[in-house]
């Protein structure tokens, strides 16, 4: 009972939060779609998605900027890796691909300049 209390605070939390939009719940039918349209060296998206609870939320300009780079380089190789996300505890977040954020938004009706975020904790 204390977590899906938990749980429920954390989403409500991040509909007051400057510039964040819809959070929502993932199922795990979700989730696993999710796995199988994620570009594998997208390894925050699967960080994430490892998580027990994960959120997907859509940002405007509003929202602050990312306090670490959300893209690294790796030799001859770009990497999507994790950021910690300081709004909840022990969470990270992670930006989907284009074609991950497409699918995304499809499901979810959103303003065609939000971005989306995928947020996992505990």
């Amino acid at each position: 009972m204390v977590l899906e209390i938990n749980k429920f605070f954390q989403k409500i939390k991040l509909g007051f939060i400057k510039g964040l939009h819809k959070p929502k719940y993932l199922s795990n039918k979700e989730i696993n779609q999710i796995r199988i349209l994620n570009n594998p060296n997208n390894t925050g998206v699967e960080e994430v998605l490892n998580k027990k609870y994960v959120l997907l939320v859509f940002h405007d300009s509003n929202f602050r900027e990312p306090r670490e780079k959300i893209v690294k380089k790796i030799g001859n190789e770009t990497i999507f890796p994790p950021i910690p996300f300081k709004e909840i505890k022990n969470s990270i977040s992670a930006s989907p691909s284009k074609k991950l954020h497409e699918y995304l938004i499809k499901k979810t009706k959103i303003k065609k300049d939000w971005a989306s975020l995928l947020i996992g904790f505990q």
